[in-house]
């Protein structure tokens, strides 16, 4: 699918769909977070399912659903690799019914599998074979190397300080400097637990729908252990601050480099001077 301007376009996947069609007909497997996101504008999942319901007898749909308050950090740390965000953990919800209700709509709740992603709950304790299993795949199963990676706290934290600054340059730019980012550092983070909690209980009628659609409880939240938590952006640009990496320098998409000695005297220097 084609993104552009925070909206996906299915006309090339349409199609190469139906030129897929056209040539093989056997069951065909659709995979990807996006057939579940909101870029996926209604008039464009309509396109879909249309051309699904002419060229196939049974549709069957399959989710994993994470818990609330990792979906929310996960979605966080995937927005702000396109640009500058609030910290508002409430915009980052995940809001269930709007991603699946109308995949429970357009094929029927009997034809949805909506599954808690969690080890007890996969085949094997494991997600692709689960899938695997769930389809009817023989075979064994191969794992793929990850192709959305997650950013450590320094990533997170740097690119947070850096994005306003990321705003002139390019795409290509941007995606350079992410893949920096995503092999610096190993510390684990989380999104203000709380604050996820509040946004969570506010939302109780979504939640009580996606437990509705799975027949069970969401997985329960787990605390990351060691994890750095960020309660707020003022916490993340102090944690950014505290690496002594040089954000000008990191933001041309330089290599990542600690300041200077008297770079750092200096900054010393001025914030000494800014608390008094």
């Amino acid at each position: 699918m084609h993104h552009k301007g925070g909206t996906l376009d299915p006309a090339p996947l349409v199609h190469d769909l139906l030129a897929l069609i056209e040539r093989d007909d056997r069951s065909m497997i659709l995979s990807g977070e996006t057939l579940a996101s909101g870029r996926l504008r209604p008039p464009h999942f309509e396109a879909l399912m249309e051309v699904f319901h002419r060229h196939f007898d049974v549709i069957h749909a399959i989710a994993y659903i994470r818990e609330p308050v990792s979906m929310i950090r996960s979605i966080m740390q995937q927005a702000i690799k396109t640009g500058p965000r609030p910290f508002d953990p409430g915009g980052f919800y995940p809001n269930y019914r709007a991603r699946l209700g109308r995949w429970v709509d357009a094929i029927g709740a009997a034809q949805c599998d909506v599954i808690p992603f969690d080890a007890a709950n996969l085949h094997d304790g494991d997600l692709l074979r689960d899938f695997a299993a769930r389809v009817g795949a023989d075979g064994p199963v191969r794992a793929e190397p990850a192709r959305n990676r997650s950013l450590s706290a320094e990533g997170f934290a740097l690119l947070w300080a850096i994005n306003p600054r990321l705003a002139r340059h390019t795409q290509a730019h941007r995606k350079e400097i992410l893949r920096k980012l995503l092999g610096y550092g190993d510390t684990p983070f989380e999104i203000d637990p709380d604050a996820c909690a509040r946004v969570i209980a506010a939302r109780r009628p979504d939640i009580d729908w996606i437990e509705s659609a799975m027949g069970c409880p969401l997985p329960p939240y787990r605390p990351i252990p060691d994890a750095v938590i960020f309660r707020s952006e003022d916490e993340i640009l102090g944690y950014a601050d505290g690496l002594g990496v040089d954000l000008d320098a990191l933001a041309q998409g330089k290599a990542l480099r600690r300041h200077s000695l008297v770079q750092r005297v200096k900054r010393r220097l001025t914030g000494a001077a800014r608390s008094r």
